[in-house]
C-alpha cells in the first residue's frame, strides 16, 4: 500500500540504499592561489555531504592534486582533476556560447577569465553560469 511504503521511506535514514528515480548534483569548483591546497573546512563538508549519498552526488572540479584529507571518505563526493585553466576553459565555454560568441570572442572570455580567477579565486563562487 502507498502509504507504508511512502512510511518506511519517510523513516530511512538520508543515508540509506540510492533513491531509485531522483539525484542532485551539487557543484563546488575550488581554486586555490597557492596549488591545490584543500581548505581546512573540506573534511567537514565531505563527513557532511556522505549523510545525504543516497540522493546527493558532490562534484568538486579544481585544478591540479587536491586530495580528500586522509581518512575522509564519501561515496558521492567526487574530486574533477583539471589541467591548469580549465575551470576558466569550462566557464567561457558555456558563457561564450549563451552569448553567441566567435572561437576568438571565446577564447579571448577563456584568458581574461583566467586571469581573473589566478589573481582572485573567490571569483569562482562568483560566477554561476547555468
Amino acid at each position: 500500500d502507498a502509504a507504508a511504503s511512502a512510511s518506511s521511506a519517510a523513516a530511512e535514514p538520508c543515508g540509506g540504499v540510492r533513491h531509485r528515480e531522483f539525484r542532485i548534483a551539487m557543484v563546488l569548483p575550488w581554486m586555490d592561489r597557492d596549488g591545490a591546497k584543500a581548505p581546512a573546512w573540506f573534511s567537514h563538508l565531505v563527513a557532511s555531504a556522505s549523510a545525504s549519498a543516497s540522493l546527493v552526488d558532490w562534484y568538486v572540479p579544481h585544478e591540479g592534486s587536491l586530495s580528500l584529507p586522509r581518512g575522509v571518505r564519501a561515496p558521492n563526493v567526487k574530486l574533477v582533476e583539471l589541467r591548469r585553466g580549465g575551470l576558466a576553459r569550462l566557464f567561457a565555454a558555456r558563457l561564450g556560447g549563451a552569448l553567441g560568441l566567435g572561437g576568438g570572442e571565446a577564447r579571448t572570455l577563456e584568458k581574461r577569465l583566467r586571469a581573473l580567477f589566478e589573481a582572485w579565486p573567490r571569483l569562482v563562487a562568483e560566477y554561476k553560469p547555468t
